[in-house]
């Protein structure tokens, strides 16, 4: 009998499917984005310029898991992943602020090139080693891992959370990917909702 519970139950337990964000047509882009029959994404962006894909989606509130692996090619600026976290939207940035620093931008008003910005991090980017990140987004709580290994973790209900207000107008709802001043490829790029 409990088996029988147990196998109908389950279902409304799942996990959703995983969606590959390289394999959707973008909501927009900006600067020069190009893909490649392998599935990846090349994003350039020219001296004081930025390259971004966005993606209207619905994931403010929700829990779930984005994974990405990336490599900068060249420049010696940010890479962001702009994410809903909560009813509040931050940036996830690894290499910003001249390539020093990685951190959620911004945390109570402050960006990581910031002693005030608890999420500051030495950068682990570096040109031609490609990285790989796990951002999870749950109830009061955001991790992120680079290359398997914990980097970042915040109590969202203890710290106000927000954008710089030039990626506020470009990415009104939904996530993305953008690089300033550089260039990478993007060759995974999935988002996992969390139940």
């Amino acid at each position: 009998m409990l088996s029988l519970i147990l196998s109908f139950c389950l279902p409304l337990y799942s996990i959703a499917a995983p969606v590959n964000l390289l394999a959707l047509t973008p909501t927009q882009e900006t600067g020069t984005v190009t893909r490649e029959e392998a599935g990846t994404a090349n994003l350039r962006a020219g001296m004081f310029g930025v390259a971004a894909i966005y993606h209207k989606l619905g994931y403010s509130g929700k829990s779930y898991d984005l994974k990405a692996s990336f490599t900068r090619q060249r420049g010696s600026d940010g890479v962001g992943f702009v994410i809903p976290v909560g009813d509040k939207k931050v940036t996830v940035v690894f290499g910003g602020w001249g390539g020093r620093y990685d951190g959620l931008n911004r945390v109570n008003g402050f960006d990581p090139s910031s002693n005030q910005n608890p999420t500051r991090r030495s950068s682990k980017l570096v040109n031609g080693d490609e990285l790989e990140i796990l951002i999870s987004v749950r109830p009061g709580k955001i991790t992120v891992n680079a290359n398997g290994k914990p980097h970042i973790e915040l109590d969202t209900n203890a710290h106000k959370l927000s954008l710089v207000d030039d990626i506020q107008k470009r990415f009104q709802d939904g996530l993305g990917i953008y690089i300033v001043n550089g260039g990478l490829e993007l060759s995974a790029w999935s988002i996992e909702e969390k139940l």
